[in-house]
């Protein structure tokens, strides 16, 4: 017998179904139950069939609450929609839809579609090329698809995945309506029974308890993920849980999360998990019934609508912040690529952007592999050498040797009907691989290997070269090399924020005419201000100039007329000016006589002011006795 949830919330959740039938017109009225096999609930309809619930039920605020994987508010986007829901994704279109797309601005690459996610990848997992790049750089929180980290971590630990794992309180360090499979604290599993419901049910509870099997505590995990992430290169991706339940510092990149998912599906466990439909948790020591979910990835499901054959599986997600989010692996005529989407704009939305852009992959790139049509130069004809008449007595094996040799041939994604030898070729910093580049964007890799040169090697040449000049000219040329690619791509880069910001701009220009208008209109008021400021500063001072140059001008005249004047004259002047001096100190020394005068009768009038007012005083005295 399958397991039947008898948790409080379904038990309503069937209840209100049952109302909800009952006062509901041309319906006949059925009684909530669970079906023969206690599979799902449902009702039994006027002739005695079977009708299920399309396996979930409403909660109070309406949203569907899965009863066959405990699915809720993390995952429950990409259930089955609406029509309203349908018809309301479809009027909404998020401004991430105008977004530039970066590899369509690659000249001669096939033009990808316009999708409604804030940013996408597409790659080639056997050659590590990008076919479609939407904001890869940009951050965005993953939701569920953490769990694809959680899985891989746990399958790289080298624990045993029969190991008998015991829940402990981590199980219920989740949000109420978080998905789930109703583990219980003391509840035993196995590691693989885990991972199935972390992978398939996007069981959150099950995901803290792998995180505390494998990093001791879930504090602990998170750094072994941030730790993986950027041992794979990862350079804008944190992590703080392993099962994607919101937080502000746990985000990631298209990009970044392109490394893990390509690393994650190297592994065979790995790729078993997500393509599996259906998977069965037996009775456990707390629970009698069994545990039946399946692969909340549509395209995987062949009984849905979304079903596509090359569809090997992947990881759902979403969260109200992260919007959904969808990783899939498509396999088809021999060529493997993955698509990674975040903040797309519903869960159906995800599911058709990733079919089309798949099928974009495949239908548009070839995989091919690079021969070398030309012969490796050897030491010898790379150092210009010039051998003696006789090969034979001076032949040396360490420069007669190729300057390296194939160790895997050159394996490349390219637009179809791409002509190989157009190709660019860089060797690697470490001279161990090969990166091939269309149009300076890289398409693939091979393997070379170096052949060793002797260090003490008798040179029975006519025309030596100096051997270490030439490794430090190799070397200068390759820098030279690294500068200039990354200067180029430093160069792609500040194109696509350019690129990014004016769409964004004329976008708003179009959205906010009038404030436009007005803000421009005041901009160029403050700048005509400035303008007439600047212009009558300059003219004070060109006026002060003037002046300036004028006084100057007088001066050198007045210079040039005394030189001019003979010494008579000047003695002449300076006895007019001595004389004229004088007559100056004489008016000075008259002004003053005249002013001493003016004092002393001054002195005089008050002298005799003062007697007679006492001769007033005394003749008044006299007049009282």
């Amino acid at each position: 017998m399958k397991f039947i949830r008898k948790n409080l919330p379904y038990n309503v959740g069937a209840v209100l179904l049952s109302l909800l039938l009952i006062f509901s017109e041309n319906i006949p009225v059925p009684a909530a139950d669970i079906d023969p096999d206690g599979n799902q609930y449902g009702y039994h309809d006027e002739n005695g069939n079977w009708v299920d619930f399309d396996g979930y039920y409403l909660d109070q605020s309406g949203n569907k609450v899965y009863l066959d994987s405990g699915e809720s508010s993390d995952d429950t986007s990409s259930g089955e929609s609406s029509e309203a829901d349908k018809e309301k994704e479809t009027e909404f279109i998020p401004q991430e839809y105008y977004d530039p797309i970066q590899t369509n601005e690659i000249e001669g690459w096939p033009q990808g579609p316009a999708v409604q996610a804030g940013a996408v990848i597409v790659e080639d997992l056997d050659t590590g090329a990008i076919l479609y790049s939407k904001n890869a750089d940009d951050r965005y929180y993953p939701a569920s698809i953490t769990k694809i980290m959680t899985t891989m971590l746990a399958l790289e630990s080298g624990i045993d995945l029969d190991t008998k794992v015991t829940c402990g309180e981590e199980v219920n360090e989740i949000e109420d309506d978080a998905s789930n499979l109703y583990a219980q604290v003391g509840e035993v599993f196995t590691l693989r029974q885990l991972l199935y419901g972390v992978m398939l049910a996007s069981a959150n509870e099950m995901a803290n308890t792998v995180a505390v099997t494998v990093g001791g505590s879930m504090e602990g995990f998170a750094d072994l993920m941030n730790q993986k992430a950027a041992k794979l290169g990862c350079t804008g991706s944190h992590f703080v849980n392993p099962n994607g339940l919101h937080n502000d510092d746990h985000y990631t990149t298209a990009d970044d999360y392109a490394r893990i998912c390509a690393e994650a599906y190297e592994n065979e466990t790995f790729r078993e998990i997500i393509s599996t439909e259906e998977y069965t948790i037996p009775p456990t020591n707390k629970t009698k019934e069994e545990r039946t979910f399946s692969n909340h990835h549509k395209m995987i499901r062949e009984d849905g609508d979304y079903y596509q054959q090359w569809c090997k599986g992947g990881k759902t997600g979403y969260t109200d912040s992260a919007w959904n989010t969808l990783v899939t692996y498509g396999e088809r005529d021999g060529r493997r690529l993955e698509c990674i989407i975040l903040h797309d704009n519903g869960a159906e939305r995800a599911v058709t952007d990733t079919t089309e852009l798949l099928n974009y992959g495949f239908d548009n790139f070839s995989l091919q592999s690079v021969t070398q049509k030309e012969a490796i130069p050897t030491f010898a004809s790379l150092m210009h050498l010039k051998r003696p008449d006789d090969p034979a007595v001076y032949r040396l094996e360490s420069l007669d040797q190729p300057v390296y040799r194939i160790v895997q041939p050159g394996i490349v994604t390219v637009p179809n009907g791409t002509d190989l030898s157009t190709l660019a070729q860089q060797v690697s910093s470490d001279r161990k691989k090969t990166t091939y580049f269309y149009h300076k964007w890289q398409v693939g890799e091979g393997e070379i290997e170096f052949s060793i040169l002797p260090s003490a090697t008798s040179l029975p040449y006519e025309q030596v070269r100096n051997v270490d000049q030439l490794l430090a000219d190799t070397k200068e040329v390759r820098t030279q090399q690294e500068v200039k690619q990354t200067a180029e791509k430093a160069v792609d880069q500040l194109k696509r924020i350019g690129n990014s910001w004016y769409s964004k701009l004329s976008e708003y220009v179009k959205n906010h005419r009038m404030t436009v208008i007005l803000v421009g209109v005041f901009v160029l008021a403050i700048l005509a201000i400035l303008i007439i400021i600047l212009i009558r500063r300059c003219t004070k001072d060109a006026r002060m100039e003037r002046k300036r140059k004028k006084d100057e001008l007088q001066l050198e005249r007045e210079e040039e007329a005394i030189d001019r004047k003979s010494a008579i004259e000047i003695e002449e002047e300076l006895r007019e000016a001595m004389k004229q001096e004088r007559l100056r100190q004489q008016r000075e020394e008259s002004q003053k006589a005249e002013e001493k005068r003016r004092e002393l009768e001054l002195q005089e009038n008050e002298r005799i002011v003062d007697e007679a007012m006492k001769a007033h005083t005394d003749d008044k005295e006299e007049d009282k006795q």
